[in-house]
């Protein structure tokens, strides 16, 4: 696929640029979790985190699609917890969704993304090219569905479509775009704060479209 050949060479640029500075901030890059293909899902976060680095104790490098969608051998509390919720409404299978981050830059936290994003900015245009990959990655894929993991990565999202919320409530958030509906949800960490109201959103908005 062309965009994601063009994409990680971008994305490779910049990388090797933060890698040489040295910047203790940064953990590394993933730009894709799962295959990418035409899927009737696509997850989006706000950035990888620190998982890999803290495990492996060196920065990590991942710009190809992976050959799985990454939830389903993992563990780790996001990943187990979004797998508990959609095998309780009947969506145990993640084999026709797609994983992106709004970010593919890996930090301990978001304080810390942003901290990277606004050192490297003015010379890598960081948030343009990370705008145009996820625009172009969910005109590619043309879900039915996008679940944004978490409030900034639907807060995000928000923006780019220059969409009202048909609801932003405390924990959950929805909106439509042509026959796209995202659907959002407060974290906690990677603890998903509000489950059985995001479970309740998918059937009202996804399954029963």
């Amino acid at each position: 696929m062309e965009f994601v050949s063009s994409y990680k060479a971008q994305f490779e640029k910049i990388h090797l640029a933060i890698e040489l500075s040295k910047d203790s901030i940064y953990k590394g890059i993933q730009l894709y979790f799962s295959p990418v293909s035409q899927s009737e899902i696509l997850f989006i976060g706000i950035n990888p985190g620190s998982g890999y680095f803290n495990y492996n104790d060196r920065i990590v490098k991942r710009l190809s699609p992976l050959k799985s969608f990454e939830y389903n051998k993992q563990k780790y509390m996001l990943a187990a917890q979004t797998k508990q919720m959609f095998k309780e409404i009947g969506m145990s299978s993640f084999s026709n969704s797609v994983k992106i981050n709004h970010f593919p830059f890996a930090t301990e936290n978001e304080k810390d993304l942003y901290k990277l994003l606004n050192r490297y900015d003015k010379i890598h245009k960081i948030y343009y090219l990370s705008k145009q990959y996820v625009c172009e990655s969910i005109d590619f894929v043309n879900p039915k569905l996008i679940i944004c993991e978490g409030k900034s990565s639907f807060d995000r999202l928000k923006i780019m479509w220059n969409v009202d919320p048909i609801e932003y409530n405390a924990d959950t958030f929805v909106m439509k775009k042509g026959e796209m509906v995202a659907i959002g949800y407060r974290r906690i960490m990677s603890h998903i704060k509000a489950k059985k109201e995001v479970q309740a959103k998918i059937k009202q908005y996804h399954l029963k479209s």
